[in-house]
């Protein structure tokens, strides 16, 4: 089924590998998926252009879910339909958040978020695995280099509930912000 995406998360995962997610003309949220090894961040562009960022409408073919909670919004879709539409204007990039955001981080996932080394919630559970959520307060930005050589991004907020949270940093545009200063 073609189905045009605003684009709101491309984040890094391991080995080049890159994660995409946005919102369809209903606002319900998809996770396009292909089988491993998955998306290369090479694939974002095309002729050297970006064709998949954040806040592009692109195209998929959307072919079958593959969602086990809390992915639920995982779904295969063709390498070969990718077709970048436009830029989403100003004015519909911060709506589009704005009608997708969550008030806190327990809004967002629905069930327990566990924390020990990090914070997750279990596998095989919950209605989603990712959204948008408008932090209270910041409580501080990383960007350093870790003993072992490699380049660490993490974000302490604390969400409208109050509670806390610091977790790793894997939005793509964020990284490459950060590491261009650099």
């Amino acid at each position: 089924m073609k189905t045009s995406l605003v684009i709101t998360d491309v984040t890094r995962m391991q080995e080049g590998r890159v994660c995409i997610a946005g919102y369809d003309k209903d606002l319900k949220c998809f996770r396009p998926v292909l089988p491993p090894p998955g998306i290369h961040e090479s694939t974002l562009y095309s002729q050297g252009r970006p064709t998949v960022f954040p806040f592009a409408v692109v195209e998929y073919d959307l072919l079958q879910p593959t969602s086990h909670p809390p992915h639920t919004e995982d779904v295969r879709y063709d390498p070969a339909s990718v077709r970048f539409i436009k830029r989403l204007e100003e004015s519909r990039r911060r709506s589009t958040l704005v009608k997708t955001l969550f008030p806190t981080m327990q809004a967002l996932f629905e069930i327990p978020i566990y924390s020990d080394v990090g914070h997750y919630v279990m596998d095989g559970q919950g209605p989603r695995s990712l959204g948008t959520i408008q932090p209270r307060r910041i409580l501080k930005a990383i960007y350093e280099q870790s003993p072992e050589e490699k380049w660490k991004y993490r974000l302490g907020f604390v969400d409208s509930e109050g509670t806390a949270y610091w977790l790793a940093v894997t939005d793509l545009t964020w990284r490459y912000y950060c590491d261009y200063y650099r």
